[in-house]
């Protein structure tokens, strides 16, 4: 970037690439980057006179730096910041809207931290309306339970995510009432919606497409970098050639901001299509079969046992 080349011959060498983050409460979070310590110590100066100007007290308590280093290039000394004379902490990882940020720049902790809270809400939701049918009851799982903020910006290829992913289908088993190895399509079918990992897959496809499309010059650049052989390896580059090798997508369309519908559709229409790939007249079975058992439909010609076994044979047999 233009910027680190100032920095290139400087006394501050160690800290060229190093971003140093602060955050302080007060009514919203705060956060500053800066790529040397004498860049950060001149905004928090910039902070200081602002307080003292318009009487504003920084929470010191709650405000935390992190140095973000090159990969293999391990830092001899620490730099101390102050905010308001008071020194600000040291931390490996905090949460910041949400979402765990890491010094090593690892999505684990925070995919983690995701999924359990996932599953709290989720047995909220199977709690709070146990009562109501299956197909209300998904309906609310994807109201309350789906919005996974940030996950746009995780590594696809994290093996966190399909731990999410294999928590919201036990999830789906469980609103519907099948059998626990239900086969995965069939616990999607259901839901009339794609599988959450290939949720999770638009979702980057459509936040890639958005940012070609912003306004500010910077987040348009940033993202046409990771398109570049430099930028391959940032983890939205590496989510991009993932999907492209993974789902058949041509890299060229992700440059041109004219192609987004067209990826999408087409994207979605290939997932849809692999998704229903299984004998759809057994499946209109198994749901006659779900709404006899939940009472919605009247099939007097079946007892209890019998639908049972027919929906535990559609669910987990080959077909």
């Amino acid at each position: 970037m233009p910027w680190l080349n100032r920095f290139k011959n400087s006394d501050l060498g160690c800290y060229i690439g190093s971003i140093y983050a602060g955050s302080m409460a007060y009514a919203d979070d705060l956060t500053l980057l800066a790529p040397t310590a004498e860049a950060m110590r001149f905004m928090l100066k910039v902070c200081s006179d602002y307080a003292r100007e318009f009487s504003i007290s920084f929470n010191c308590n709650k405000t935390k730096c992190m140095l973000f280093r090159p990969i293999g290039k391990p830092v001899a000394v620490y730099p101390r910041f102050y905010i308001n004379d008071n020194p600000i902490e040291y931390v490996n990882e905090s949460l910041h809207l949400g979402n765990i940020i890491d010094v090593n720049q690892s999505d684990s902790a925070c995919i983690i931290n995701r999924r359990n809270r996932s599953i709290g809400q989720i047995n909220d939701v199977l709690c709070f309306f146990s009562k109501l049918d299956s197909v209300v009851k998904t309906k609310l799982l994807y109201a309350y339970c789906s919005s996974f903020y940030g996950s746009v910006l995780w590594d696809l290829q994290r093996i966190e995510i399909q731990r999410i992913c294999s928590a919201w289908r036990i999830a789906l088993r469980r609103v519907w009432r099948v059998p626990r190895n239900t086969h995965c399509n069939i616990v999607a079918a259901l839901s009339n919606r794609l599988p959450l990992f290939d949720e999770f897959c638009n979702r980057t496809i459509n936040f890639h497409y958005c940012c070609l499309k912003s306004k500010n010059t910077i987040i348009r650049n940033l993202t046409k970098y990771t398109l570049c052989d430099e930028g391959a390896q940032s983890p939205h580059g590496r989510n991009i050639r993932y999907l492209c090798s993974e789902f058949n997508l041509r890299f060229s369309m992700f440059s041109n901001i004219n192609h987004h519908k067209e990826i999408t559709s087409l994207f979605q229409s290939n997932q849809f299509n692999r998704l229903y790939d299984f004998d759809r007249s057994r499946f209109n079975v198994l749901l006659e079969m779900l709404m006899i058992r939940d009472g919605v439909m009247g099939l007097p010609s079946f007892s209890d046992n019998e639908v049972d076994v027919m929906i535990n044979d559609i669910c987990t047999n080959e077909h």
